[in-house]
């Protein structure tokens, strides 16, 4: 017998749109319930060739019946209500039937059809997860949630309710429903309800016995609760619908409307069904390298091919170093930092994907050139630089509308910047590494022995989990209860990260400070191990990606010398490793708080800004609020909390953050950021605007339009959507200070390209890290303090510290 699928639509749709919450498009555009109701569709088609889609209408005449009917639901979400509509135009493009009437919900529609389709000698398979749509199972209907391998029979209703499909009506009726805002009668669980219609039959019949028994009472003074919850959960099965059957009949879905709906929603995994539609039509032809020249009018080179127009020849260094250095010729390129370093020089007059895609999509997915390409054109390329012009035609537009010109102009010259400062390298002294891999592995064992002769535990330090068992059960310490959610782990167990660690510290200093001083041993060797493995030539060569971070910073990767620990002596002695070239010097040019700067900027708000202008000591200013003190009483432990706080308020910190992280009381917490929003009030009022304006739009922008999309913001999950307000503040923050760094490196650099005096060696967040000939340091001092000081015009003014020494640790 033919199996005829029924849709419960926007059971699906709801489902998959909190199951896949984070999937959205590379514009931020939620696309997670769309996606799981079409991969339902895939599915279902592989059992049968007759499908339709059922929906509610706006409007419900349950509510005629019974106006507070659903009414104790929330609002759906906006992006729900947009998947809803999406998923009919995507029904469309798949040509299948859609059916919604006026006044019904899709259960009434699925139960009136499956009535008709039975008459035709179909059997009935109604997908959706609505326990009303049990009451029609019979042998000829079942149901199917859509994932398990078995359909949903009378036996699974029976063994799950302890009744026959046809009497879960009125069961349903007594017990009541609260998801639909149906009472049914007081006091008549589950069990009594079974027992109460195995022998009366249904409601009326328990309503007219005169059998003597206290939950027949309960019923019969809750009749009218009870009748109508039977009229609200009845499905109406004689709607009229006309129908026949070959009008459902699908053959296979339309492949292009399938490739419609991939394109548009960038939906990757749906290629397997139109490959052959995805060939790549170029038509590429392979020229020697004489040819390749004659006529260019732009070129496009990847680690792979050089091209133009329909033509190109296989990657070549030399001749790739001569077109990245003519800048007669405009270049199209890929991650042009790689590119440099393959053909050894820079490039001039150049677009790169790689830059632009990041900015677009403000870091919302990483820019991997096949899936652009993919997502752009829907082909797989064969000589991927042949379409690096047009996929640079269409991000220059959005570059433009997102007025991110200068922006990119920016990032883009950052990037000859970053591949200098990686082939200048820094210099360590390879040997005093070595000794300090030594020393840190001999002082590890000496303390590991002295744990294990104070405990008399042979456990491994190393081991989160047996430390934490080793804490926690056998010294039986116990965190503070405001502590035990935050450091709870998947396992059921407790953290040990340093912070809980150093909340237990005082409770047994003496094992607890020998499991912290084990730690910093065995992470200070493995920064000197990894550190080793990159030695070349006793100097250090890191990468620096311009495109990791939602927020525009800099990274540093293999190995990542913006993480060398600061401060300790244990930090100190790695740092000393650093050193200067014989007859230079490491000049340090560190940008003075510029985080709040660049806040006090933002939010406008006039005590921040006066304090900068008068170069008053920030903390100090915030402490004398917080505490209620005048400044000059303010302690250095007051200044201590209230440097926190002024940080805290930056990362979007909650009282019970806050008070973690300074192991001070909630209310005391509390108390702190209520005294700080009292004196910054511009600050608080930019905070509220900023979260409203990123839950509006979906993403959030800094001075420089650089765009972060936010999806998190929107969360019904709490802890995802208070995570998404902290991004919300932060980003505008931070992601304008990297962009005013960057810019003064950007023009730094202009002055010092040419120079054998002078090198950039690193960017450390806010610092740059230059190493100068002695005795040139007066011709560069003030001109590079002059450009970082002045690159960017801001409300208030930006300072710059300098230090110097001859290694790492004396600045």
């Amino acid at each position: 017998m033919k199996e005829f699928f029924l849709i419960d639509s926007h059971a699906f749709l709801y489902r998959n749109y909190f199951a896949l919450k984070g999937l959205a498009t590379s514009k931020g555009e939620e696309v997670g319930a769309l996606y799981g109701f079409i991969k339902l569709l895939l599915k279902i088609k592989e059992k049968s060739d007759y499908i339709v889609a059922c929906y509610d209408s706006k409007k419900n005449l349950r509510k005629e019946i019974f106006a507070s009917y659903k009414a104790n639901r929330k609002k759906i979400d906006d992006a729900l209500i947009k998947q809803i509509e999406l998923s009919k135009f995507a029904l469309s493009e798949l040509e299948i039937k859609i059916l919604e009437y006026e006044g019904y919900e899709a259960d009434d529609l699925i139960a009136a059809l499956s009535k008709k389709i039975l008459g035709y000698g179909f059997s009935v398979v109604i997908v959706g997860g609505d326990k009303d749509l049990m009451q029609i199972v019979c042998d000829k209907i079942k149901i199917w949630d859509g994932k398990s391998d078995e359909y949903f029979d009378e036996n699974y209703v029976e063994k799950k309710y302890g009744l026959k499909p046809k009497e879960l009506l009125d069961y349903f009726s007594l017990i009541g429903d609260s998801s639909d805002n149906i009472n049914g009668v007081r006091q008549i669980g589950p069990k009594t309800a079974v027992k109460l219609i195995k022998k009366y039959g249904n409601i009326e019949a328990i309503i007219e016995s005169n059998d003597e028994d206290k939950n027949l009472e309960k019923v019969k003074k809750n009749a009218d609760n009870a009748i109508l919850a039977k009229k609200l959960i009845s499905l109406n099965d004689k709607i009229e619908i006309d129908f026949k059957p070959d009008d459902f009949f699908i053959k296979e879905f339309s492949k292009k409307g399938l490739m419609v709906l991939a394109k548009r929603f960038e939906f990757r995994d749906f290629e397997e069904f139109f490959s052959d539609e995805m060939k790549d039509s170029k038509n590429m032809q392979k020229v020697d390298k004489e040819s390749f020249l004659k006529n260019l009018n732009y070129v496009s080179i990847s680690d792979k091919y050089i091209s133009s127009e329909n033509f190109y020849i296989d990657f070549d260094r030399d001749f790739g170093k001569g077109i990245l250095l003519d800048d007669k010729i405009h270049k199209y390129c890929y991650n042009i930092k790689s590119i440099m370093h393959l053909c050894d020089c820079e490039c001039v007059n150049f677009d790169d994907i790689y830059i632009a895609y990041h900015l677009v999509y403000g870091g919302f997915r990483k820019p991997e050139i096949e899936r652009i390409i993919k997502e752009k054109f829907f082909v797989k390329p064969v000589i991927d630089s042949s379409y690096f012009k047009d996929v640079m035609d269409l991000l220059e537009r959005d570059i433009s509308k997102y007025k991110m010109n200068d922006l990119y102009r920016i990032e883009t010259e950052i990037s000859k910047v970053l591949y200098s400062m990686e082939k200048n390298g820094m210099r360590v002294e390879t040997d005093k590494l070595y000794g300090l891999l030594n020393e840190f592995e001999t002082e590890g064992l000496k303390i590991k022995k002295e744990f294990y002769e104070k405990t008399q535990t042979d456990i491994n330090l190393n081991s989160p989990k047996q430390v934490s068992d080793f804490i926690f059960k056998k010294l039986n310490l116990k965190l503070d209860e405001k502590y035990l959610n935050i450091y709870k782990t998947k396992t059921g167990g407790y953290s040990t990260s340093e912070e809980v660690l150093n909340i237990l510290k005082p409770y047994n200093p003496e094992i607890i400070g020998l499991i912290l001083s084990h730690r910093e041993y065995s992470k200070m060797k493995s920064i000197v191990e990894n550190l080793l493995k990159f030695v070349k030539n006793s100097k250090v060569h890191t990468n620096f990606d311009q495109t990791s971070t939602h927020t525009g910073r800099i990274s540093s990767y293999d190995p990542n010398l913006q993480n060398i620990p600061l401060r300790g002596d244990n930090a100190q002695k790695i740092r000393k490793c650093f050193v200067a070239e014989e007859g230079f010097v490491l000049v340090s040019f560190d940008y003075s708080q510029i985080d709040l700067r660049v806040l006090a900027h933002l939010s406008q708000d006039s005590v921040l800004i006066n304090a900068f202008r008068n170069n008053e000591d920030i903390h100090r200013k915030t402490a004398s609020s917080i505490f209620g003190v005048n400044i000059k009483d303010v302690t250095d432990e007051m200044r201590k909390i209230a440097k926190v706080v002024n940080f805290a308020i930056l990362y979007g910190q909650t009282p019970l953050g806050l008070s973690i992280g300074t192991s001070i009381s909630y209310e005391e917490a509390k108390k702190y950021i209520d005294s700080y929003f009292n004196e910054y009030k511009g600050v608080k009022k930019w905070i509220d605007e900023t979260i409203i304006k990123a839950r509006k739009d979906g993403y959030i922008s800094n001075f420089m339009n650089r765009r972060r999309v936010i999806a998190e913001i929107s969360s019904p999950n709490r802890a995802i959507r208070a995570q998404g307000e902290r991004m919300a503040i932060n980003m505008p923050v931070q992601s304008g200070s990297s962009d005013i760094i960057k810019k003064a490196m950007v023009e730094i650099y202009k002055i010092i390209e040419k120079e054998n005096d002078i090198k950039l060696l690193l960017q450390i967040h806010d610092e740059l890290l230059f190493e100068i000939k002695e005795g040139c340091l007066d011709k560069y001092k003030d001109k590079i303090k002059n450009i970082m000081e002045n690159c960017f015009s801001l409300t208030i003014p930006l300072k710059v510290d300098i230090k110097i020494g001859r290694n790492w640790s004396d600045i």
